[in-house]
């Protein structure tokens, strides 16, 4: 068989393994029972229409897998983003931050040869494609999680890592700084207690008065994400989450 041949026949079975409607590659959705769980831990809204939702998936052989939900309708209509063109195997969306509906940031904890490694990514198309960037923690600490991820401008940042040293029993948190949109990190503020809970649920406000939060499972591993527009008074259900549904994020 030549060459023309060979490449003929990887591009036919790479057409017979998606599908195109018009101009809009349409990419298999993957299987269900690939995950026994979905949990989400993070919400962050760019406006009322615009809101990301981020946790994980854990799969059927123990691993877990980066999830990032996308709503541009207050919720009515969800869709997963970034998994088809990062790895978010081994990755846990832990925090998310974005300066308008395409530029953003996402940090969490890669499990990588039994460690978890602290990263941020980042992306410019509203999640289409990610850029990962490790946080140059210490071996010699455990890490937990990471939270307060924040963006002043698309270069000046900070976030916050949790970690446990060896042989300590309470957690300690560092501040690292950015300063060309994540690229690169140095420490800033260190040895400090943890300010908050880093799930539990996820909350934000995008405006003095609005805001969404996103529950801790339910029944079924059910979440529920809540709005709120009297900053904080009053919250009414806006979506109801759960492994379920997983066919209708695709």
């Amino acid at each position: 068989m030549n060459a023309a041949r060979l490449i003929l026949m990887a591009g036919l079975l790479a057409m017979a393994s998606c599908r195109s409607s018009g101009d809009r590659l349409e990419v298999p959705t993957p299987e269900k029972g690939e995950y026994v769980a979905m949990r989400l831990n993070s919400v962050f809204a760019a406006n009322v229409n615009h809101i990301f939702l981020g946790g994980y998936l854990t799969r059927l052989d123990g691993r877990t897998e980066g999830l990032l939900l996308m709503s541009e309708d207050r919720g009515e209509n969800w869709s997963r983003i970034g998994s088809e063109t990062y790895p978010m195997v081994g990755f846990m969306v832990q925090a998310i931050h974005f300066n308008d509906p395409v530029r953003g940031w996402i940090a969490g904890v890669r499990v990588r040869q039994g460690e978890t490694i602290p990263v941020v990514l980042k992306t410019t198309d509203g999640g289409g494609h990610w850029r990962e960037t490790e946080i140059p923690e210490t071996r010699a600490a455990v890490v937990e999680s990471l939270r307060n991820l924040d963006f002043d401008s698309d270069r000046i940042g900070s976030v916050e890592v949790v970690f446990q040293e060896e042989g300590a029993q309470d957690l300690t948190s560092n501040v690292y700084l950015t300063r060309d949109g994540g690229r690169n990190w140095t420490l800033g503020d260190f040895g400090g207690n943890p300010s908050d809970t880093a799930t539990d649920p996820g909350e934000m406000f995008f405006s003095e008065a609005q805001g969404y939060r996103i529950l801790p499972p339910i029944e079924d591993g059910i979440q529920i994400l809540e709005y709120t527009g009297s900053g904080g008074r009053n919250w009414v259900p806006r979506a109801q989450l759960s492994i379920a549904q997983f066919d209708l994020f695709y």
